[in-house]
Protein backbone atom coordinates (compact mmCIF):
# COMPACT_ATOMS: atom_id res chain seq x y z
CA UNK A 1 0.00 0.00 0.00
CA UNK A 2 2.00 3.22 -0.93
CA UNK A 3 0.75 6.05 0.93
CA UNK A 4 1.30 9.93 0.04
CA UNK A 5 -0.55 12.23 2.13
CA UNK A 6 -2.77 9.75 3.21
CA UNK A 7 -3.95 10.72 6.56
CA UNK A 8 -7.39 11.70 5.40
CA UNK A 9 -8.07 8.47 3.70
CA UNK A 10 -5.67 5.35 5.01
CA UNK A 11 -7.41 4.44 8.31
CA UNK A 12 -10.79 3.35 6.43
CA UNK A 13 -8.54 1.69 3.73
CA UNK A 14 -6.79 -0.43 6.78
CA UNK A 15 -10.02 -1.13 8.03
CA UNK A 16 -11.16 -2.91 5.16
CA UNK A 17 -8.04 -4.75 5.00
CA UNK A 18 -8.32 -5.84 8.80
CA UNK A 19 -11.96 -6.58 7.96
CA UNK A 20 -11.21 -9.38 5.92
CA UNK A 21 -12.49 -13.09 6.21
CA UNK A 22 -9.44 -14.55 4.83
CA UNK A 23 -7.11 -13.63 8.03
CA UNK A 24 -3.37 -15.11 6.24
CA UNK A 25 -1.87 -12.32 4.78
CA UNK A 26 0.74 -9.62 5.52
CA UNK A 27 0.40 -5.81 4.62
CA UNK A 28 2.97 -3.93 3.59
CA UNK A 29 2.38 0.12 3.84
CA UNK A 30 5.48 2.17 2.31
CA UNK A 31 4.73 5.93 3.74
CA UNK A 32 6.12 7.92 1.13
CA UNK A 33 7.31 11.17 2.27
CA UNK A 34 6.92 12.99 5.72
CA UNK A 35 2.99 12.60 6.96
CA UNK A 36 2.55 12.33 10.78
CA UNK A 37 -0.85 12.00 11.30
CA UNK A 38 -0.74 8.72 8.55
CA UNK A 39 2.25 7.33 10.84
CA UNK A 40 -0.11 7.81 14.41
CA UNK A 41 -2.96 5.95 12.35
CA UNK A 42 -0.34 3.32 11.18
CA UNK A 43 1.25 2.99 14.17
CA UNK A 44 -2.03 2.41 15.93
CA UNK A 45 -2.52 -0.18 14.06
CA UNK A 46 0.61 -1.94 14.05
CA UNK A 47 0.38 -2.56 17.48
CA UNK A 48 -3.12 -3.94 17.61
CA UNK A 49 -2.15 -6.48 14.29
CA UNK A 50 0.94 -7.72 13.49
CA UNK A 51 0.19 -8.41 10.03
CA UNK A 52 0.97 -4.75 9.59
CA UNK A 53 4.27 -3.50 8.40
CA UNK A 54 5.65 0.00 7.61
CA UNK A 55 8.58 1.28 5.74
CA UNK A 56 8.97 5.12 5.64
CA UNK A 57 10.65 7.27 3.27
CA UNK A 58 11.41 11.30 4.98
CA UNK A 59 11.01 12.52 1.23
CA UNK A 60 8.31 11.60 -1.31
CA UNK A 61 9.79 9.05 -3.98
CA UNK A 62 7.13 8.49 -6.18
CA UNK A 63 4.23 5.22 -6.07
CA UNK A 64 7.00 3.22 -8.57
CA UNK A 65 9.32 3.29 -5.98
CA UNK A 66 6.67 2.45 -3.39
CA UNK A 67 4.72 0.09 -5.27
CA UNK A 68 8.28 -1.78 -5.94
CA UNK A 69 9.48 -1.69 -2.64
CA UNK A 70 6.39 -3.48 -1.45
CA UNK A 71 6.56 -5.98 -4.12
CA UNK A 72 10.27 -6.55 -2.37
CA UNK A 73 9.09 -7.03 0.94
CA UNK A 74 6.25 -9.63 0.39
CA UNK A 75 6.74 -13.17 1.12
CA UNK A 76 3.10 -14.73 0.24
CA UNK A 77 2.55 -16.85 -2.43
CA UNK A 78 -0.18 -13.90 -4.13
CA UNK A 79 0.66 -10.21 -4.48
CA UNK A 80 -2.08 -7.74 -4.00
CA UNK A 81 -2.90 -4.26 -4.31
CA UNK A 82 -4.90 -1.93 -2.42
CA UNK A 83 -3.96 1.76 -2.55
CA UNK A 84 -4.12 3.92 0.66
CA UNK A 85 -7.74 5.71 -1.20
CA UNK A 86 -9.40 2.41 -1.61
CA UNK A 87 -11.36 0.15 0.35
CA UNK A 88 -11.66 -4.15 0.32
CA UNK A 89 -15.21 -5.45 0.90
CA UNK A 90 -14.74 -7.82 3.59
CA UNK A 91 -15.01 -11.23 1.07
CA UNK A 92 -12.45 -9.45 -1.15
CA UNK A 93 -9.42 -12.14 -1.15
CA UNK A 94 -11.53 -15.03 -0.12
CA UNK A 95 -13.34 -15.03 -2.98
CA UNK A 96 -10.53 -13.99 -5.70
CA UNK A 97 -8.63 -16.55 -4.29
CA UNK A 98 -11.57 -19.50 -4.78
CA UNK A 99 -11.89 -18.14 -8.28
CA UNK A 100 -8.88 -18.46 -9.02
CA UNK A 101 -8.04 -21.95 -7.44
CA UNK A 102 -11.37 -23.35 -8.93
CA UNK A 103 -10.27 -21.98 -12.74
CA UNK A 104 -6.55 -22.06 -12.59
CA UNK A 105 -5.62 -18.36 -12.64
CA UNK A 106 -2.15 -17.07 -11.98
CA UNK A 107 -3.76 -12.78 -12.46
CA UNK A 108 -6.93 -12.14 -11.86
CA UNK A 109 -9.27 -8.52 -10.87
CA UNK A 110 -12.40 -8.13 -9.86
CA UNK A 111 -15.24 -5.48 -10.10
CA UNK A 112 -15.85 -2.60 -8.12
CA UNK A 113 -17.68 0.10 -6.78
CA UNK A 114 -16.68 4.06 -8.00
CA UNK A 115 -17.04 5.52 -4.58
CA UNK A 116 -17.53 9.10 -3.58
CA UNK A 117 -17.89 9.49 0.32
CA UNK A 118 -18.93 13.34 0.00
CA UNK A 119 -21.73 12.88 -2.00
CA UNK A 120 -25.28 11.30 -0.93
CA UNK A 121 -25.72 8.70 -3.96
CA UNK A 122 -22.00 7.59 -3.10
CA UNK A 123 -21.60 4.14 -5.37
CA UNK A 124 -22.26 3.67 -8.82
CA UNK A 125 -21.49 -0.04 -9.61
CA UNK A 126 -18.57 0.11 -12.55
CA UNK A 127 -18.59 -1.58 -15.62
CA UNK A 128 -16.15 -3.88 -16.76
CA UNK A 129 -15.65 -5.85 -20.36
CA UNK A 130 -15.09 -10.17 -19.93
CA UNK A 131 -11.08 -10.51 -19.17
CA UNK A 132 -10.38 -14.17 -20.61
CA UNK A 133 -7.18 -13.71 -22.59
CA UNK A 134 -4.51 -11.09 -22.12
CA UNK A 135 -5.36 -9.21 -25.32
CA UNK A 136 -8.36 -8.11 -23.65
CA UNK A 137 -6.19 -5.67 -21.90
CA UNK A 138 -5.21 -3.85 -25.27
CA UNK A 139 -8.51 -2.53 -25.31
CA UNK A 140 -8.98 -1.23 -22.13
CA UNK A 141 -7.13 -1.50 -18.38
CA UNK A 142 -9.68 -4.23 -16.67
CA UNK A 143 -7.55 -4.88 -13.90
CA UNK A 144 -7.93 -1.72 -11.52
CA UNK A 145 -4.76 -1.48 -9.70
CA UNK A 146 -6.72 -2.23 -6.07
CA UNK A 147 -9.01 -5.26 -7.49
CA UNK A 148 -5.75 -7.31 -9.08
CA UNK A 149 -3.53 -10.13 -7.27
CA UNK A 150 -1.13 -12.29 -9.11
CA UNK A 151 0.53 -15.28 -8.09
CA UNK A 152 4.14 -15.29 -7.50
CA UNK A 153 5.48 -18.90 -7.45
CA UNK A 154 4.20 -18.52 -11.07
CA UNK A 155 5.30 -15.32 -12.24
CA UNK A 156 7.97 -14.17 -9.71
CA UNK A 157 8.53 -10.40 -8.40
CA UNK A 158 7.40 -7.97 -10.82
CA UNK A 159 8.33 -4.32 -10.69
CA UNK A 160 6.75 -1.52 -11.93
CA UNK A 161 8.68 1.40 -14.32
CA UNK A 162 8.33 4.89 -14.34
CA UNK A 163 6.72 6.44 -17.46
CA UNK A 164 8.16 9.53 -19.00
CA UNK A 165 6.58 12.79 -18.30
CA UNK A 166 3.97 13.73 -18.86
CA UNK A 167 2.48 9.79 -19.19
CA UNK A 168 0.21 7.91 -16.47
CA UNK A 169 -1.31 4.78 -15.85
CA UNK A 170 2.06 3.12 -14.69
CA UNK A 171 0.08 0.56 -13.41
CA UNK A 172 -1.67 -0.74 -17.43
CA UNK A 173 2.03 -0.42 -18.26
CA UNK A 174 2.85 -3.49 -15.69
CA UNK A 175 0.02 -5.39 -16.47
CA UNK A 176 0.77 -5.52 -20.28
CA UNK A 177 4.62 -6.08 -19.10
CA UNK A 178 3.52 -9.21 -16.78
CA UNK A 179 1.51 -10.51 -19.51
CA UNK A 180 4.39 -10.01 -22.12
CA UNK A 181 7.01 -11.63 -20.14
CA UNK A 182 4.96 -14.93 -18.19
CA UNK A 183 2.02 -15.33 -20.28
CA UNK A 184 -0.11 -15.57 -17.40
CA UNK A 185 -3.57 -17.04 -17.18
CA UNK A 186 -6.15 -14.03 -16.73
CA UNK A 187 -9.31 -13.50 -15.67
CA UNK A 188 -11.84 -11.20 -13.98
CA UNK A 189 -14.38 -12.10 -11.10
CA UNK A 190 -17.51 -9.65 -11.94
CA UNK A 191 -18.13 -9.71 -7.66
CA UNK A 192 -17.30 -5.95 -7.04
CA UNK A 193 -14.97 -6.88 -4.27
CA UNK A 194 -13.63 -3.34 -3.66
CA UNK A 195 -14.67 0.42 -3.58
CA UNK A 196 -12.51 2.70 -5.30
CA UNK A 197 -12.50 6.51 -4.64
CA UNK A 198 -13.46 8.97 -7.30
CA UNK A 199 -11.34 12.53 -6.94
CA UNK A 200 -12.31 14.86 -9.34
CA UNK A 201 -8.94 16.49 -9.48
CA UNK A 202 -6.75 13.23 -10.01
CA UNK A 203 -4.25 12.67 -12.98
CA UNK A 204 -6.51 9.61 -14.05
CA UNK A 205 -9.36 12.11 -14.55
CA UNK A 206 -7.61 14.02 -17.26
CA UNK A 207 -8.98 12.08 -19.86
CA UNK A 208 -7.09 14.21 -22.66
CA UNK A 209 -4.06 12.72 -20.91
CA UNK A 210 -5.43 9.00 -20.22
CA UNK A 211 -5.87 8.89 -24.14
CA UNK A 212 -1.86 9.84 -24.77
CA UNK A 213 -1.08 7.71 -21.89
CA UNK A 214 -2.96 4.64 -23.47
CA UNK A 215 -1.63 5.35 -27.30
CA UNK A 216 1.54 6.07 -25.31
CA UNK A 217 1.81 2.52 -23.86
CA UNK A 218 0.52 0.42 -26.12
CA UNK A 219 3.14 1.30 -28.89
CA UNK A 220 6.17 1.38 -26.64
CA UNK A 221 4.85 -2.34 -24.65
CA UNK A 222 3.29 -3.76 -27.11
CA UNK A 223 4.54 -2.65 -30.49
CA UNK A 224 1.10 -2.58 -32.45
CA UNK A 225 1.15 -1.27 -35.86
CA UNK A 226 -0.96 2.09 -36.12
CA UNK A 227 -3.92 0.58 -37.58
CA UNK A 228 -3.89 -1.71 -34.93
CA UNK A 229 -3.31 0.52 -32.33
CA UNK A 230 -5.92 3.16 -33.79
CA UNK A 231 -9.05 0.27 -33.16
CA UNK A 232 -7.56 -0.03 -29.59
CA UNK A 233 -7.83 3.52 -28.91
CA UNK A 234 -11.40 3.21 -29.97
CA UNK A 235 -12.29 1.02 -28.09
CA UNK A 236 -10.57 2.55 -25.18
CA UNK A 237 -12.60 5.45 -25.62
CA UNK A 238 -15.38 3.65 -25.85
CA UNK A 239 -15.16 1.00 -22.46
CA UNK A 240 -13.95 4.49 -20.46
CA UNK A 241 -17.29 5.76 -21.56
CA UNK A 242 -19.58 3.08 -20.70
CA UNK A 243 -17.21 1.96 -17.35
CA UNK A 244 -18.96 4.98 -15.09
CA UNK A 245 -23.07 4.41 -16.44
CA UNK A 246 -23.55 1.27 -14.19
CA UNK A 247 -26.39 0.69 -12.18
CA UNK A 248 -26.57 2.26 -8.90
CA UNK A 249 -26.65 -0.56 -5.88
CA UNK A 250 -29.85 -1.91 -4.78
CA UNK A 251 -31.29 -1.10 -1.50
CA UNK A 252 -29.81 -4.49 0.26
CA UNK A 253 -26.59 -3.81 -1.77
CA UNK A 254 -26.57 0.13 -0.47
CA UNK A 255 -27.82 -1.30 3.13
CA UNK A 256 -24.40 -3.35 3.00
CA UNK A 257 -22.05 -1.31 1.89
CA UNK A 258 -23.04 1.08 4.01
CA UNK A 259 -22.47 -1.66 7.18
CA UNK A 260 -18.88 -1.84 6.06
CA UNK A 261 -18.18 1.74 6.56
CA UNK A 262 -20.55 2.65 9.58
CA UNK A 263 -18.02 1.29 12.30
CA UNK A 264 -15.45 3.38 10.94
CA UNK A 265 -14.47 7.15 11.88
CA UNK A 266 -15.04 8.32 8.92
CA UNK A 267 -12.52 11.01 7.42
CA UNK A 268 -13.42 14.51 7.50
CA UNK A 269 -14.84 15.27 3.92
Amino acid sequence: MPAFRASETIRVALEGILKQTHAEWELWIILDGEDEKALAIIDSHQQSDRRIQCLRSRKNRGVVRSRNLGVRMARGAWIAFCDADDYWLPHKLEHQLRFASKNNLTLLGSGFWFWQPQVASAYRLAVLPSLQYKEKLYQTNALPMSTAMYHVATHGKQYFETLPSPYIHEDYAFWLQLCKRSNPKIGLLNEPLVCIRQHDHSRSANKRLAFRSHAYILRQYVGLSMWRMSIYLFTYGFYAWIKRRGPMPTTSEKDFLDSCFKPIVHERV
